[in-house]
């Protein structure tokens, strides 16, 4: 979360020249920031993060139709919303999470994890699920290529993220991402990737791609003027 922490530093430094008032008004400052941060979790959680869920169980359980799922497994999957919304469509008898902060409540089984090897053997899901993920990891390709390892033969990896095309979409996503992660403490990179980055990372990764589903509505209005379409997308990966 680079940008709000330089923000600080100088706003720190501002407050500190204050001299003897610089307490106070650190007070101040720590207090409203924890206010905003509560009020934009509970905005989000209130009005972007339902909407969100609906359309994009809507997305994998139709990418992941013809693929049989007993069980699957959602890496990143925060409150496991959608995991366990996907497996009650497609009758998985199974569903797992793994994040690297494990919340208190959650509505899978979620087990922590160190961002870069998954603590599951080969060939052990049917269906996983990477749902904005990779842009906040510090390791993408290592956690793709763990994706494609732990899935089966005939399985399925489902990635939903972001294209950039420039420096208007990279400060568009960021604003959005710091909305949806920074109340719960996620540690947001403003890292997105192009087209062909998107391109190498699957070359790497060990799959291949199936399906691509571009541009892709995920947001309602207002929101989407701002996440626009073009900028996300959802693929589908095999063995």
């Amino acid at each position: 979360m680079s940008p709000p922490r330089l923000e600080a530093s100088i706003v720190l430094g501002i407050v500190r020249s204050l001299g003897p008032a610089s307490a106070k008004v650190l007070s101040h400052l720590r207090m409203a920031n924890k206010l905003a941060t509560d009020l934009l979790g509970r905005f989000h959680e209130r009005t972007i993060h339902p909407t969100r869920v609906r359309v994009l169980t809507d997305l994998v359980v139709n990418l992941a139709r013809s693929a049989v799922a007993p069980a699957i497994l959602d890496i990143g999957c925060g409150d496991g919303s959608l995991a366990r919304a996907t497996a009650a469509r497609l009758g998985a008898g199974e569903v797992r999470g793994v994040d690297v902060k494990v919340r208190q409540q959650t509505q899978i089984p979620v087990e922590c994890y160190d961002g870069r090897t998954l603590p599951f053997p080969s060939d052990r899901f049917d269906l996983v699920i990477l749902s904005d993920v990779l842009h906040h990891a510090a390791e993408p390709g290592q956690i793709l290529r763990e994706a494609v390892r732990v899935l089966r033969p005939e399985g399925l990896v489902v990635v939903k993220d972001h294209f950039a095309f420039g420096p208007w979409s990279h400060l568009m996503l960021l604003a959005m991402d710091l909305v949806g992660n920074a109340p719960r403490g996620v540690l947001v990179r403003g890292r997105y990737f192009s087209g062909p980055e998107w391109i190498a990372l699957v070359a790497a990764s060990g799959g291949r791609a199936t399906q691509l589903v571009w541009p892709l509505k995920v947001h309602q209005f207002p929101w989407h003027l701002l996440a626009r379409n073009k900028y996300q997308f959802a693929m589908t990966l095999k063995r």
